[in-house]
């Protein structure tokens, strides 16, 4: 990365229109009242991707000790979601609910709207980074906008490096990858097409599950029909145990949710699986409450 230096990525991440030519001689002219020689200095990839969140177009989620991780998670959804995406995404009422053996959820309103996320957490003082890598894209500014979040993948990791999620459009990411060698999850991924065109009626649960399969491997393919297979014994379990239970989204539920999302990471049914997964559970619950 010979050459890069804070100038550089000032200027180039200005022309790529990711910053205004205000903000970044701010940055620079804050960076030079206390070390002006830092500004010419050639960047390592730790370096410029510590760099990224200073510009205000990256936002950056802590690996060590956060201390409260409920008042971090509203720090980091209500102010730098909404600082990175100008205001298209604003983020309030975030509100951590604790569950069983640390399985909890968080909620939040996005431009209004309830989302869920769903979160396990050991210790109070440590943020859970893979479920904020699975479920980023709630915060993406969608509609016209064609930029999401898209998380760094670092050459190297050391410890309990931050995540750090650039604000891209697909465009602007392959130019930080071809020219800062910074390399990004999923952002060449093409999913092929297995088996005919979903059916089922559009926008319908049964037609998400038929296009979902289309992209998914013959072993995710095989998982999903196990599990769902074993779903009949689950509810006559659930109905000895909890009638009449207000809730089918156990703690069983939780985990195995959990347990998914860390064994499919690694495979081709890739990220747009990992993001359906609430629609697949949705439609699990479903099915059982039309059964009771």
């Amino acid at each position: 990365m010979a050459g890069t230096t804070v100038r550089t990525v000032a200027d180039r991440l200005t022309s790529l229109g990711m910053v205004t030519p205000e903000k970044a001689a701010a940055v620079l002219a804050g960076i030079a009242e206390w070390n002006a020689e830092h500004l010419d200095e050639d960047l390592d990839e730790r370096d410029l991707i510590g760099w990224l969140p200073e510009f205000g177009v990256a936002i950056s989620v802590h690996g060590e000790d956060v201390d409260f991780v409920e008042d971090y998670y509203r720090y980091v959804l209500e102010e730098e979601v909404a600082a990175v995406t100008g205001g298209a995404v604003v983020v309030s009422d975030v509100a951590l609910l604790r569950g069983e053996s640390g399985f909890d959820k968080l909620h939040f309103r996005r431009n209004g709207e309830s989302v869920w996320w769903y979160m396990e957490h050991l210790s109070e003082d440590y943020a859970d980074q893979g479920a904020v890598m699975e479920q980023i894209g709630d915060v993406d500014p969608g509609g016209d906008d064609p930029r999401t979040f898209r998380l760094i993948e670092r050459s190297e990791k050391v410890g309990c490096d931050d995540d750090v999620y650039v604000l891209a459009t697909p465009e602007q990411a392959m130019t930080l990858r071809d020219e800062f060698g910074l390399d990004f999850y999923d952002l060449d991924v093409a999913f092929p097409l297995r088996g005919a065109a979903p059916t089922a009626e559009p926008e319908t649960v049964e037609w998400y599950m038929q296009d979902d399969r289309r992209t998914m491997t013959e072993p995710a393919r095989a998982f999903l029909d196990l599990w769902l297979s074993e779903m009949d014994s689950a509810l006559s379990a659930w109905r000895v145990r909890f009638l009449p239970g207000i809730s089918l989204l156990t703690s069983h539920s939780a985990r195995w949710l959990r347990w998914n999302r860390w064994s499919l990471r690694g495979s081709p049914v890739g990220r747009r699986w990992r993001r359906r997964l609430m629609i697949r559970l949705w439609w699990v619950r479903s099915g059982m409450s039309a059964r009771l």
